[in-house]
């Protein structure tokens, strides 16, 4: 007896079925560049806290100043030399001068 040998037919599967080919991953190292630090220069507070003026506008303030300080005094003490030194000082400590 002869034995017949089975064939079967595959059936063509539909398109949503069949596998595409897998797309290859490519991945790369990322190096992190290192931060550089940069180094303020170091002022003091009493640098950064001062205003910044011109010549004409610091010798305004001086003026306006030394007006003040001999409205305090008496008409015997007042004395502008003095009024005016002691204005130039309280202004410079306050105000710094910068070009235009």
């Amino acid at each position: 007896m002869a034995t017949k040998k089975k064939t079967t037919v595959s059936k063509a599967k539909p398109a949503s079925s069949v596998k595409t080919a897998k797309k290859k991953v490519v991945t790369r190292k990322v190096v992190k560049k290192k931060a550089v630090k940069k180094i303020a220069p170091k002022h003091t507070q009493a640098e950064t806290s001062k205003i910044k003026v011109t010549l004409e506008q610091q010798h305004k303030m001086i003026c306006e100043a030394a007006y003040y300080i001999s409205l305090e005094k008496t008409h015997e003490t007042v004395n502008p030399t003095e009024d005016w030194l002691q204005a130039e000082a309280a202004i410079k400590k306050i105000c710094t001068v910068h070009s235009k």
